[in-house]
């Protein structure tokens, strides 16, 4: 069976429905992609109006601390006034005259002066700036180091917004820092070591786990609660995290454990998902986008002698909806990885930066002479690495 375009093609019906197929498909994600892009739009202006809500806040603040302090001191002039014309006249010979020129005698003038130089010198057209991202090629990829520091304990958990880093200064501290590592803010800890932490966006607010809880850091505030409502499988020992849109999904450090699924809005308890088998366990979550999910799975075995353990880091892609496997890599030697973009991975192994394709090719291989530990992405461009001795933190600028 044929179908007749125009006067002279004669096209196959089933190529016709799989021609079809396909343009349905394109259609379906040029669709998606207007709404992603509407969506992030959307985000700045939500982002600039918190802003705009933040400084207006502060100046309020700073303006009610000037009149209070302008009271304060009315309030010690009037004190002293009345403390001289108390302890300094004698009241038998007091009389109505002679107590009004003594009065006049030692008011005191109240001088005040109000210093807004330091405002006025402020160049508010430069307070927030609007940048156009330009599309980085991730198969040229190339690193900037803009700046690197140490700490004297052991940085743990690493997790980023667009603009901000936290991290985990030992057991005992979380750091808050901008994207060049400069502007740090320290919040009290005593919740103890941490293992993962995520961004959940539309809360503004981090997601922290530890091996027995979960917790939520308030970016405005650095506020922290616990959420008593996440409950470990069978006292299992939380091992990783990712959270996106209105999905928290938690995996657990040893083996056949499931992945647990969390609703954000409430957070609720919605599923737990058996993936593994028992030699396997989750060691690290990755949203990609609405519709997949990226894992790296450890698994254990036993070598042919039967004495030595063998262990192997598998990639794995799966449907989010439904968990199935639509992709699997084996022999994944990499500690971590990030994604970039459609079909584009950052691994990180010992000695080097690797981008990857969806098959697991190696696209670019970035390698710096450095032993890696840990590597995360803030915004769209800025690679903040832990090296291999825990303690320093390296920022980069990537560009290509």
């Amino acid at each position: 069976m044929y179908t007749i375009y125009g006067s002279f093609h004669f096209v196959p019906l089933f190529v016709e429905v799989e021609i079809q197929r396909h343009l349905a498909r394109v259609f379906t994600d040029f669709t998606y992609t207007k709404h992603d892009t509407a969506q992030i739009d959307d985000d700045i202006l939500l982002e600039i109006d918190q802003w705009e809500k933040r400084n207006i806040e502060r100046i309020r603040q700073t303006a009610e601390k000037a009149r209070e302090r302008i009271e304060e001191l009315r309030k010690e002039a009037r004190k002293e006034t009345t403390h001289k014309l108390i302890y300094g006249m004698d009241v038998k010979a007091a009389d109505s005259e002679c107590l009004v020129n003594r009065i006049e005698k030692i008011k005191l003038p109240l001088q005040i002066r109000l210093d807004s130089a330091q405002s006025d010198h402020i160049d508010w057209s430069t307070m927030i700036t609007i940048h156009k991202n330009t599309p980085l090629n991730f198969d040229q990829l190339k690193l900037r180091q803009i700046n690197s520091f140490s700490s004297r304990k052991k940085i743990f958990a690493m997790a980023c917004t667009d603009n901000l880093l936290l991290y985990s200064d030992g057991d005992e501290k979380l750091r808050l820092v901008d994207r060049t590592g400069t502007r740090k803010m320290i919040v009290e800890w005593h919740n103890g070591e941490t293992k993962d932490m995520c961004w959940v966006s539309h809360l503004n607010q981090f997601i922290v786990i530890t091996t027995k809880q979960v917790f939520i850091v308030e970016v405005e505030s650095l506020m922290i609660n616990c959420l008593v409502h996440v409950k470990r499988a069978d006292r299992r020992e939380f091992g990783t995290c990712d959270c996106d849109d209105q999905t928290l999904l938690l995996g657990y450090r040893e083996v056949q454990s499931p992945l647990d699924e969390y609703r954000t809005s409430d957070w609720k308890f919605v599923k737990r998902w058996q993936l593994f088998s028992t030699s396997e366990y989750v060691k690290c979550i990755r949203f990609m986008n609405q519709y997949q999910l990226a894992v790296m799975v450890t698994q254990y075995a036993q070598s042919s002698d039967g004495y030595t353990l063998l262990v192997q880091n598998t990639f794995q892609i799966r449907n989010r909806s439904t968990m199935k496997l639509l992709k699997k890599i084996e022999n994944f030697k990499f500690t971590n990885f990030i994604y970039l973009s459609i079909n584009r991975y950052l691994v990180v192994k010992r000695d080097a930066l690797v981008t990857l394709d969806e098959n697991g090719n190696i696209r670019k291989n970035l390698s710096y002479g450095k032993q890696y530990r840990y590597a995360v992405l803030l915004g769209e461009d800025c690679l903040i690495i832990k090296t291999e001795n825990d303690r320093t933190l390296e920022f980069y600028e990537m560009y290509s």
